[in-house]
């Protein structure tokens, strides 16, 4: 009898088979990445103004990015303009050395050969515009210009325009 249980349970089981081979991680089919990375988003944005001129520029890709594809010759500035370069995950960094020019508009361009980690690339130059903000301007000052027989004890002060920090200060008057 306890053979008969047996051969039920065995021909019950054998029964539920849908006679699929099941997928073992052997079989799976690897997809290749072939979609190239597209740019999602610019740091400053395309049209910008009013643009710090101590701003670092960055550009967001749709995929993680090779770094080692982020360089001088494929992140640049239309100016002559030296600084550092990196990339974290989906977004390439520029910042420059110096600050760059006051009221200038800039060109910013991602080459075409920059790829994403599976070596897809861009396939076009990626170009971007903006523009920087103004130099500050005295606005105020003490004592006036041209005054005359000014006690040496007084305060000398001047206010600018567009200053919003002392570090901001601090760079005008090292230009």
């Amino acid at each position: 009898m306890r053979q008969l249980v047996l051969l039920l349970i065995v021909i019950a089981i054998l029964g539920c088979s849908d006679d699929e081979t099941p997928v073992t991680p052997q079989s799976a089919e690897v997809i290749a990445d072939t979609t190239p990375p597209s740019v999602v988003s610019t740091f400053p944005s395309d049209g910008d103004t009013n643009v710090s001129v101590s701003c670092c520029i960055s550009c967001t890709f749709s995929e993680p990015v090779n770094p080692s594809m982020i360089a001088r010759w494929s992140f640049y500035l239309d100016a002559d303009v030296a600084g550092t370069f990196s990339c974290s995950n989906c977004t390439a960094f520029f910042k420059s050395f110096y600050n760059l020019a006051y009221d200038r508009t800039y060109i910013a361009t991602m080459a075409w050969c920059v790829t994403d980690t599976a070596g897809n690339e861009l396939g076009t130059d990626y170009s971007w515009s903006f523009t920087t903000n103004r130099p500050p301007e005295v606005i105020d000052c003490f004592p006036a210009d041209g005054a005359v027989e000014v006690p040496q004890d007084v305060v000398i002060s001047a206010t600018f325009s567009g200053l919003t920090s002392l570090s901001a200060l601090t760079q005008l008057c090292i230009l």
